[in-house]
C-alpha cells in the first residue's frame, strides 16, 4: 500500500507502507508470544511435577555429573555432535511427506523409550539418549518449519531450525529475549552457529541428564522428561516459525513492534 505526502518543498512524494496486520494475524502472534513466555524453566518445572524424590535425584545427579572428570566438557562434545548429526539427517536429508507423518506419530514413544533406557543406565545411557532425543526433536522442528511455509533448501530456513534449540526465554520479557537471541545468532557461519546453539542447548540437556543420572530411579524421570522435552521444542518451533511466516507477510520491523507493544 502507498500513501501520498508532501515534502518540505510542497512536492508530492509517495511513501510505501507495508500491509496492516489483521486481527487473525495479531492473534497468531499473541499465541506465539505466549508459547515463548511459557517455555522458561522447562526442566525445573518437570522436577517439581515428578515430586520431591526427583528433586533429591536432581541434586544427586548434579553431583554425579560434576564428579566425572571432564563431565561438562563431555556433555558439550556430545551435544554438539548430536546436533550436527541431527541437522544432517533431519534437515539436509529430510524425508518425503509420508515419512515425516510417520515420524510425527512415532516421535513421542521413541523419545520416551530412549529417556527410560537412558535413565535406567544412568551416566552410560546419556550419549545414546542425547543422540536419539536430539534427532527426534530436530525432525519435529523441520516438519513444523515446512508446515509454516519454510523452504528447507534455503540456508536461512535451515539455520532457523537450529535457532530453536537456543530459544529458551524466561517468563519475563520473553519477546525481547526471543528477538535478542535471534539477533545474536543471525548471520553467523554455520560452524559458529552450531557451536553457539550447542552451548545453549547443552545447559538444558545437562539439567535433564542430572534428573536421570541415577540408575533405576532416573528411568521414570527420563521417560517423562523426554516427553516434556519434545513438547517443549515443538511449542518453541511453532512459535518461531509462526513469527517468521508473519514476518514474510508484514515485515520484520512491523511484527517485532507488534510483539513487544
Amino acid at each position: 500500500m502507498s500513501v501520498t505526502q508532501n515534502d518540505v518543498t510542497g512536492s508530492a512524494v509517495v511513501a510505501t507502507v507495508g500491509p496492516v496486520m489483521d486481527g487473525a494475524s495479531q492473534a497468531e502472534l499473541a499465541a506465539a508470544m505466549r508459547r515463548l513466555r511459557d517455555g522458561g524453566g522447562l526442566v525445573m518445572r518437570m522436577a517439581d511435577l515428578v515430586g520431591g524424590v526427583m528433586g533429591r535425584t536432581f541434586r544427586l545427579g548434579t553431583r554425579t555429573l560434576n564428579a566425572v572428570p571432564g563431565g561438562q566438557s563431555m556433555v558439550s562434545k556430545v551435544v554438539e555432535s548430536a546436533l550436527a548429526r541431527a541437522f544432517d539427517v533431519a534437515v539436509l536429508r529430510l524425508d518425503r511427506d509420508g515419512e515425516q507423518m510417520r515420524s510425527k506419530r512415532l516421535a513421542r514413544p521413541l523419545v520416551m523409550l530412549s529417556g527410560a533406557v537412558g535413565g535406567f543406565l544412568g551416566l552410560g545411557g546419556f550419549v545414546p539418549d542425547a543422540a536419539v532425543t536430539t534427532l527426534a526433536i530436530m525432525r519435529e522442528i523441520a516438519r513444523i518449519a515446512q508446515e509454516e511455509g519454510e523452504d528447507l533448501e534455503d540456508p536461512d530456513a535451515r539455520e532457523a531450525c537450529l535457532q530453536v534449540f537456543a530459544l529458551n526465554p524466561g517468563e519475563r520479557e520473553a519477546e525481547m529475549g526471543y528477538f535478542g537471541t535471534r539477533l545474536v545468532l543471525q548471520g553467523r557461519p554455520l560452524a559458529m552457529l552450531m557451536a553457539e546453539v550447542a552451548s545453549r542447548f547443552g545447559v538444558t540437556l545437562s539439567q535433564k541428564f542430572a534428573l536421570q543420572a541415577v540408575p533405576v530411579m532416573g528411568a521414570v524421570g527420563g521417560a517423562a522428561l523426554n516427553g516434556a522435552f519434545l513438547s517443549h521444542y515443538r511449542e518453541l518451533a511453532k512459535a518461531h516459525f509462526t513469527v517468521r511466516r508473519l514476518e514474510r507477510v508484514y515485515g520484520e520491523d512491523a511484527v517485532r513492534a507488534a510483539a513487544v507493544a
